[in-house]
């Protein structure tokens, strides 16, 4: 059946219509990690060796003969385990624990 003169005209003149638009991104979410058995919530993004400290410490421990070890694992699917070295940063999944420790050289 055919349509109507004025419905089909209609439709001619009015444009395609386009898909909705996604929402614009959120920016950083949050995602928590396990720091020495303790949640902590921190930006999703990369950490540094640094920040991991002070979230185990409360300040980076400084001194002779201070040595401190950060290691990790449930990390990104590129490096699911590993350590950090002092000015190292590692990409933080939800769920990633890392073990801070400090030993003090007498």
């Amino acid at each position: 059946m055919d349509k109507p003169i004025e419905e089909a005209s209609a439709q001619k003149g009015k444009p395609p219509e386009e898909p909705p638009k996604p929402p614009p991104d959120p920016g950083p979410k949050d995602v928590t990690i396990i720091v020495n058995t303790r949640e902590k919530t921190v930006p999703k993004g990369k950490i540094s060796f640094e920040r991991i400290v002070e979230l185990a410490f409360g300040e980076v421990p400084t001194g002779d003969g201070i040595t401190i070890t950060v290691t990790y694992h449930r990390g990104h699917s590129d490096h699911p385990q590993g350590s950090l070295v002092a000015g190292a940063t590692v990409e933080v999944v939800k769920g990633m624990v890392f073990d801070v420790s400090r030993t003090d050289r007498s």
